[in-house]
């Protein structure tokens, strides 16, 4: 990761093509003002009235395509590829509400209801396991549905594949590929249940792409009962993970899901699936490999089942846990989400006149959201933050001014690590960790960002207008 925030800027925008070198300069100077002020406005992070109207011009111009200011990110997050031995590809799709009256009609129907609009956007993040570092975004397609076409999932078996919103899965792999190129080889996808498509897994195994996906039907096998999830209660017990589910949901709400601990059983075993029933064609079983973690737990009403399939060799207890410990990275993908949405860009509280400019926006924010996201991830490997110098992440000037705010003394010589930063900039929120869990969430872990810029710009400004008496 990159610490000076020009820098970060310069590498993720400053190849854009956007038909004029003069538009390029611009953008970088504008993401530059919006990452210095993560959350704000474009008012308020340009602050000047030329740098207002200038910003406001490029997001406006029609010259101006998202597609041009991320293919710049996405190849500069390819660039480092070079850097790792393994990568895993998170990948989730999400919604973004915008359902202001000036922007209304040209967006699409979110879920079953009608009145909220927006877009839907299907990212993919890669994560270093072995580094335990966010790289960065790779991919995203962005789209709105169709007010016409709403409610047609209901007959979704009478449409081609390549005509589904499903077909997401597939071309988020295409497109990867293709910006990858042989570094495809140290790739894994890493996809929940609804990238369990008989299509999607046959694609990426025809093509020997990695993968590993979680299973949402108990699928039609080869093997012992036929059936992919009977199968699998009686394979034996090879080990056990202790798996941490995080809460879902208010705990006032009764559908709400509480934090627990889960013992668990790994199982594992090559298995062929068969061709569903409703394919017709040149269709062919898939040779696979599963994965099962199931909760030990008597009396749960819903115990935990992860059913895994993945394209990984799985020969023993080991190679099973390393298929378990990469879906456990899933909830990163999640995490991107939520720095995107609310918890730090705040995409959706944009308010912009045109469809086309709202998703410029939303694309540069998804990427100053990695950059949130990979402060926070450091913060959070405490192992990793205290063996790392904290200026990966804060200018020399940042540090040192917070290091005399909170700690009250002169700064150290020696620069110290990423999580006394981290922790820092919480107190300096009035985080004060009553839970004990040493997590630092979004918004405090931001409003901590916000006054020590709010510090650096007070003492930049002192020293710009100091006089002699």
């Amino acid at each position: 990761m990159i610490a000076n925030s020009v820098e970060w800027v310069q590498t993720n925008f400053g190849k854009a093509e956007l038909g004029d070198k003069r538009r390029t300069k611009r953008l970088v100077t504008f993401v530059t003002d919006l990452v210095s002020n993560i959350g704000m406005s474009v008012v308020k992070s340009s602050q000047t009235s030329d740098k207002i109207e200038a910003a406001y011009r490029l997001i406006r111009n029609n010259n101006v395509k998202s597609q041009d200011i991320e293919t710049s990110a996405f190849n500069a997050t390819a660039e480092l590829v070079n850097e790792y031995d393994l990568l895993l590809a998170l990948e989730d799709t999400t919604s973004l509400n915008f359902s202001y009256k000036s922007v209304n009609s040209e967006l699409g129907p979110l879920g079953h209801s009608t009145k909220a609009r927006g877009i839907l956007a299907h990212s993919v993040l890669l994560f270093a396991p072995n580094e335990q570092n966010v790289v960065g975004l790779i991919e995203q397609q962005r789209w709105c549905r169709e007010l016409a076409s709403h409610g047609r999932g209901d007959h979704h078996l009478t449409y081609k594949y390549e005509d589904k919103e499903s077909f997401k899965w597939q071309r988020a792999s295409l497109h990867v590929a293709k910006r990858l190129g042989k570094n495809m080889d140290k790739v894994i996808s890493v996809c929940d249940r609804e990238a369990d498509i008989y299509e999607y897994l046959r694609y990426k195994t025809q093509n020997n792409h990695r993968f590993v996906v979680r299973s949402m039907q108990s699928r039609r096998i080869l093997e012992g009962a036929n059936k992919l999830y009977s199968f699998s209660e009686n394979l034996i017990s090879v080990g056990q993970r202790t798996i941490c589910i995080s809460q879902r949901g208010s705990t006032n709400n009764s559908a709400a899901r509480k934090k627990r601990l889960v013992s668990c059983e790994i199982k594992y075993s090559p298995v062929t699936l068969k061709v569903p029933g409703n394919k017709s064609g040149n269709f062919e079983d898939i040779s696979l490999y599963y994965v099962g973690c199931h909760e030990k737990s008597k009396g749960v009403k819903t115990p935990l089942r992860w059913h895994l399939l993945t394209s990984e060799k799985v020969v023993n207890a080991d190679d099973a846990k390393r298929v378990i410990e990469f879906y456990e990275k899933r909830w990163l993908i999640e995490d991107f989400h939520k720095a995107w949405k609310s918890g730090g860009t705040k995409v959706e509280s944009l308010r912009m006149q045109t469809k086309e400019s709202l998703e410029k926006m939303a694309v540069i924010f998804a990427f100053i959201a990695v950059r949130i996201q990979q402060l926070r991830y450091m913060g959070l490997n405490e192992v990793k933050a205290k063996d790392t110098s904290c200026e990966t992440l804060l200018t020399p000037l940042e540090w040192k001014l917070l290091w005399i705010k909170v700690e009250g003394i002169k700064p150290p010589e020696i620069t110290p690590n990423i999580h006394w930063a981290y922790t820092r900039l919480g107190l300096l929120a009035g985080w004060n960790d009553s839970k004990q869990t040493g997590r630092i969430g979004w918004i405090t872990l931001w409003e901590g960002w916000f006054k020590l810029q709010t510090l650096v710009e007070g003492y930049r400004l002192t020293q710009r207008f100091i006089i002699d008496l």
